[in-house]
């Protein structure tokens, strides 16, 4: 079984950065990315008087957004719109 330890080290460096940090688990076929948006997404939520269900949304599609433009392959800008 594969030690988490890196986990914790990697959360003293970053505590208050942002990071997505890409991760795979070979005996499970199991792979994604971990995300931390921290500064970033408090400043834009903070921008603004949401009520708390739609700052909540609004911070997972930050999350959604970052996820889906870190596995894109392309030199440019990712855009996420929703209806």
């Amino acid at each position: 079984m594969k030690s988490w330890s890196f986990l914790l080290s990697l959360e003293a460096e970053t505590r208050s950065d942002d990071f997505v940090q890409p991760f795979r688990i070979d005996p499970f076929a199991l792979r994604g990315r971990l995300v931390r948006l921290g500064p970033t997404v408090d400043r834009i939520l903070s921008q603004h008087d949401y009520p708390e269900p739609v700052a909540a949304i609004l911070g997972e599609a930050i999350a959604l957004a970052v996820v889906l433009a870190g596995a894109l392959k392309y030199d440019g800008i990712f855009t996420l719109q929703t209806k």
